[in-house]
């Protein structure tokens, strides 16, 4: 296996919260990839990210005067630097200041954002400021009707994103970590979409550590793996017993700086036709019919939740090895080191 430049800070798409997470018209700081940056939700449809610093002499524009309340958009949508009173637009545009003319008209520096069905906010990272050359896919088709995304565990850890989504195709620590007794491949990797993810579908097997209400012996199925860029693995997870279910689980992992980033666990789930239906005939209102889904979700993630916090207590503690000593079992690694490669 070839070595690898690992950079702290792959250049790729993001996760960076729910929709849910941010009140419209609210300026929020945050760290991301090694930058101070803001976030401002818009409207229901729209989000901005712009480096924190105005150019102008590099006060912070996310804070206020004398940090008594968060910071907010004027009546203009316009941000404004409360050290010399110069104004941004939601394109990041200088529309003026409060006294005074200036030399050249600044910009602040812009990241793409891409809303995901209505919820998921992801963001482009890349070191020189270039502009992404694809988009992240839908994560599944909205003709078909899915519950909403929650996130029902948020960690921030000491865990580079190649070790989250490597982590999904590596078969051998499936059986010994998480005592899964059947992970056999379905198909050989596939590289799509432009070549920007990553594609490998396994089966699911019995698992030891299920809730004593749940029958192990009964779960299995198919798991659909995709590797989005670096920042974001989704397992779309078909289930054998429930024609028609399928729910998607997302490991999303931003980095903060080079010595933290933030993960993310994120669930939902395919509406079930014959349930939707006798919930429809007993009058019951759309909305509760999408908190019982929620509920669901909230129930099926458990398990993986287990799942999920045993790998983070082992990224915390390992390295990653350019020329690893390879195992028979353990999945197709090198395949996909060679498609991390264009990220880093």
């Amino acid at each position: 296996m070839e070595e690898m430049d690992i950079t702290p800070f792959p250049n790729t798409w993001y996760f960076m919260g729910l929709m849910s997470d941010y009140k419209q018209g609210q300026v929020y700081s945050t760290k991301f990839c090694g930058r101070d940056v803001i976030l401002t939700k818009v409207s229901d449809t729209r989000v901005t990210v712009f480096d924190a610093y105005c150019p102008h002499l590099g006060a912070h524009l996310g804070r206020t005067l004398r940090n008594k309340k968060k910071q907010k958009l004027n009546e203009n949508n316009e941000i404004r630097c409360v050290y010399h009173g110069f104004r941004y637009n939601m394109d990041g545009e200088y529309v003026g200041c409060d006294h005074g003319k200036v030399t050249q008209k600044p910009i602040l520096n812009a990241y793409d954002v891409d809303i995901k069905h209505n919820q998921l906010i992801m963001v482009y990272f890349h070191r020189d400021n270039i502009k992404p050359d694809w988009k992240m896919p839908d994560f599944y088709d909205d003709t078909k009707k899915f519950s909403k995304f929650i996130c029902p565990k948020t960690i921030e850890a000491t865990i580079h994103p190649l070790d989250s989504v490597e982590n999904a195709i590596d078969r051998l620590h499936f059986k010994i970590l998480h005592r899964m007794n059947t992970v056999e491949p379905v198909t050989r990797p596939e590289i799509i979409h432009g070549g920007k993810v990553f594609k490998l579908v396994t089966k699911l097997g019995q698992v030891d550590y299920v809730p004593g209400w749940m029958s192990s012996s009964r779960i299995t199925g198919n798991i659909e793996k995709y590797s989005y860029g670096v920042g974001v693995a989704m397992a779309h997870i078909y289930l054998d017993n429930f024609p028609g279910f399928s729910m998607r689980h997302a490991v999303a992992i931003t980095p903060i700086d080079e010595n933290l980033s933030t993960f993310r666990f994120l669930f939902c789930t395919q509406h079930i036709d014959k349930l939707s239906n006798i919930l429809g005939k007993l009058f019951i209102p759309e909305k509760v019919i999408d908190k019982i889904y929620s509920g669901l979700v909230w129930l099926i993630s458990t398990p993986q939740n287990i799942v999920n916090t045993e790998d983070i207590d082992v990224w915390k503690h390992k390295i990653i090895i350019d020329k690893p000593v390879m195992n028979s079992y353990d999945g197709p690694v090198h395949a996909y080191r060679q498609f991390v490669k264009q990220f880093l």
